[in-house]
């Protein structure tokens, strides 16, 4: 009885499968770029813009968001392509996000040496 089995079957089957490595769920690493906060994360590229206008930042505090939401309300959305940003975070592992968060928080904060939002860093005596 004849193989059903062709010999580039058999070929292909013996050939290494080379997988894609999988990217840890928490890996995590940010730079800022001119403006912009990039972080790599697994789900690919995440930019956020640093700039922050001030009724936007008014907006951010009335809205009674925790700080996620905020970040994705008043500064993922209206980015550009937005919309496609806010479903990678959704993908993104909780903790993760969270780093986002803070990452983003901390990076407009230290744009023009800001101790926190609302207080400026002040002049040092010389």
């Amino acid at each position: 009885m004849a193989s059903s089995t062709t010999a580039a079957q058999k070929r292909a089957a013996t050939r290494k499968v080379t997988q894609k490595p999988e990217i840890d769920p928490l890996f995590f690493e940010t730079r800022v770029v001119e403006n912009n906060l990039h972080a790599d994360t697994a789900e690919g590229e995440i930019v956020l813009p640093l700039s922050l206008k001030t009724k936007t930042y008014r907006a951010m505090a009335d809205s009674g968001l925790n700080g996620l939401e905020q970040l994705i309300e008043f500064v993922v959305l209206p980015a550009p392509g937005g919309k496609g940003l806010v479903a990678k975070i959704e993908e993104l592992d909780v903790f993760v996000a969270l780093k986002l968060q803070e990452a983003w928080f901390h990076a407009v904060m230290n744009r023009e040496d800001v101790k926190s939002l609302g207080e400026s860093a002040g002049s040092q005596p010389s």
